[in-house]
């Protein structure tokens, strides 16, 4: 049984309402590196929306602390910092 129709088993039985994270749902991307760079260019130019994980080697200390002063602006502390 998958991780998402085991949460809804479990819903059910306890009739309360889902705890479900994103982590509970990554798997292993479909996409190899060079994959993903080209998905997240396209994703810039064609959406104007900037995809980046503050664990990339790309960014540097200054960069990631700022980052992560904006998304914590914009939506709260993340549950994993």
């Amino acid at each position: 049984m998958n991780p998402i129709a085991q949460k809804e088993v479990l819903m059910k039985k306890h009739n309360s309402s889902p705890k479900i994270s994103l982590s509970d749902m990554q798997g292993h991307s479909p996409y190899d590196a060079e994959e993903l760079a080209a998905l997240r260019k396209r994703a810039w130019h064609e959406h104007g929306i900037f995809i980046v994980s503050l664990g990339e080697q790309m960014l540097s200390q200054s960069e990631r602390i700022a980052l992560t002063r904006i998304a914590n602006s914009l939506y709260g502390k993340a549950g994993g910092s």
